[in-house]
């Protein structure tokens, strides 16, 4: 396997120093206090509109294509430091020769500090976009993009599932990639706060939140792209023995979580909350233990609905070394020999040409 062209191994992706990763350690996981009493319900799908403060780690993304077109994908993602967000890897550009090389602050538009991230998005006309103003949300942030970074496993991974490589009989689920801003944020902005990562030390807890910026109909009942984050209460996730029964051809269960649901209960994921959380309470602040992967049969309420979420865990060491962000402790990994030897990543940052990663 080969890593070729502009893009890079990581070595220049912003890793935040002890005193940047104690300071975050003090920050992350709190937001501000909301009105409770105040829901309107819609889907996520069939879920709550978040509200002002409520999930001020969330951020609403756009990934146009490399080429110049109109052609877009929508995701959610999660700040986690002042200068890193996490989404899934599938919402990166990635084809048949696999992951393209870009310069992401041309291609990305990423917009957070509020529930309703309505505003201009270049190529995208304003009358395609729900508007949410009218709930009295503050105005959103635009965070410009430096780079990303992501595991060689995520890019085959998703090659696999867009049948560009054959499936093998035991392949290893991935799908995480993480972003660095431009510039460091303040923490002293309520309105964009990053979440905490979990001590995979830890044991797992039982009642979660699912938040993502995706459709809250599908396409055919409504085409326009919507900007308000919605939420619901989680607590289907299958344990390790149903995990390990369930119809997903990936060995084990280390790195995602399983959650499923009957007929008739109206939560679902649906169309563009892909990257978005799967978070929970944990000594009083919040963190985050999935990221939003893949689902069955999203956004419709009359079939049994799966989703599939990256287990944040599982990629601890891969996170903590090349973002500094490290839940066991500053430089502290589960496995002892992941910063001697790393595994293979592409940092992707600045395009000279379209290239791959195989």
């Amino acid at each position: 396997s080969v890593v070729q062209g502009t893009i890079g191994n990581g070595s220049d992706f912003y890793r935040l120093n002890e005193s940047e990763w104690d300071l975050l350690n003090d920050r992350c996981g709190r937001n501000v206090a909301v009105d409770s009493a105040f829901r309107l319900y819609h889907k996520i799908s069939f879920g709550s509109n978040a509200l002002q403060g409520e999930f001020p780690w969330a951020l609403k993304l756009f990934r146009f294509d490399a080429h110049p077109s109109k052609f877009y994908i929508m995701c959610s993602a999660s700040l986690i430091s002042q200068k890193h967000f996490v989404t899934a890897a599938h919402c990166l550009e990635i084809a048949e020769t696999g992951l393209v090389d870009v310069v992401p602050s041309h291609l990305y538009v990423v917009l957070g500090g509020t529930p309703c991230t309505y505003a201009k998005v270049t190529r995208i006309f304003m009358s395609d976009l729900k508007d949410c103003r009218s709930l009295a949300y503050k105005s959103p942030w635009r965070l410009k993009v430096k780079r990303f970074i992501v595991p060689k496993r995520s890019v085959i991974f998703n090659m696999e599932e867009s049948d560009f490589l054959p499936k093998p009989m035991n392949r290893i689920f991935s799908d995480l990639a993480i972003f660095e801003l431009e510039e460091a944020l303040d923490l002293d902005f309520k309105d964009i706060q990053p979440i905490c990562l979990p001590n995979p030390s830890h044991p797992i807890p039982k009642l979660y939140k699912v938040y993502g910026f995706g459709r809250t109909v599908r396409r055919e009942e409504d085409s326009r792209v919507n900007m308000q984050l919605h939420w619901y209460y989680e607590n289907n996730l299958l344990s390790r023995f149903a995990c390990l029964r369930f119809p997903f051809t990936v060995r084990g269960c280390g790195g995602y979580f399983v959650t499923k649901r009957p007929i008739g209960d109206l939560r679902s994921a649906c169309k563009g909350d892909s990257g978005g959380g799967l978070s929970a309470i944990v000594s009083g602040r919040h963190r985050l233990y999935g990221v939003v992967s893949y689902a069955v049969n999203y956004c419709d309420n009359k079939t049994e609905f799966s989703s599939v979420y990256v287990n944040v865990s599982f990629n601890h060491d891969f996170i903590c070394y090349y973002t500094g962000i490290c839940p066991m402790g500053y430089n502290v990994y589960l496995n002892s020999k992941y910063a001697t030897y790393p595994e293979p990543v592409a940092a992707v940052g600045f395009a000279l040409r379209r290239v791959s990663i195989r």
